[in-house]
């Protein structure tokens, strides 16, 4: 009697063992199926290098331009508000497609922005090379506009839900609110994405392109100077 309980005690013992040890198998292939660590792994190789590359490409180009001569009348500033009625030099930064289509037409105002309708401008270069913002685009794709700008009358939009933030160039009915012809957004207002000056003006016929500036690939600078001299109908 004692033999055949130990035998069934045994028999029952494997048989949760074989279970255990079924469902222990099933689990681990199914987690395979649903997240194969081959391919996890995989997935994460090419991010990284992904990663790398982006980073490499950024690095490898350079956006330093070449020193110029101011024409007479025309002023390259800081971050202090522009004074009404001077002439200063500014950037444009956009795809080579749009840049041709730029040199060929003019500009255009945009529909709408941060600051309403006109074309956006900025006097700093390292910010103009960034726009598009758009990180699948690369740095031989885009070109900065170097222009210059009759900013007329100027109004400086210092925080957001300013009460003439979009209607700046608007003088209401019966013209009596004053009508400007450039919104200025200063640096740290808390506006612009890292703290950077912004430019609108309303105008396109305000804005005359100099010079188109295209990244230059570090290691070939000594070519950069005869590239950047080439002029507005072109790009370099």
């Amino acid at each position: 009697m004692y033999s055949k309980v130990k035998v069934y005690l045994h028999m029952f013992c494997t048989l949760v063992y074989a279970t255990v040890l079924a469902l222990h198998l099933l689990c681990k292939a199914w987690s395979r199926v649903l997240i194969p660590s081959t391919v996890a792994n995989g997935y994460d190789c090419v991010l990284q290098a992904h990663s790398y590359s982006k980073m490499y490409q950024q690095q490898s180009y350079s956006w330093e331009e070449d020193d110029f001569q101011l024409p007479p009348g025309v002023k390259k500033i800081g971050h202090e508000q522009p004074n009404c009625g001077q002439t200063y030099v500014m950037y444009h930064g956009t795809t080579r497609t749009n840049a041709t289509a730029i040199l060929r037409e003019g500009f255009r105002q945009s529909a709408g922005g941060m600051l309403g309708r006109g074309v956006y401008l900025s006097r700093d270069l390292n910010k103009a090379r960034r726009y598009p913002i758009d990180p699948s685009l690369p740095n031989s794709e885009r070109v900065v506009l170097r222009v210059e700008v009759n900013v007329g009358n100027v109004i400086a939009i210092n925080y957001q839900g300013h009460p003439r933030q979009k209607n700046w160039h608007d003088g209401g009915w019966l013209v009596t609110r004053e009508v400007f012809d450039t919104a200025w957004c200063p640096p740290n207002c808390g506006m612009t994405p890292g703290g950077m000056e912004e430019d609108c003006v309303w105008d396109p016929s305000r804005i005359k392109i100099v010079k188109c500036i295209s990244p230059t690939q570090r290691g070939q600078r000594g070519q950069r100077g005869r590239r950047g001299r080439r002029g507005r109908g072109r790009i370099p």
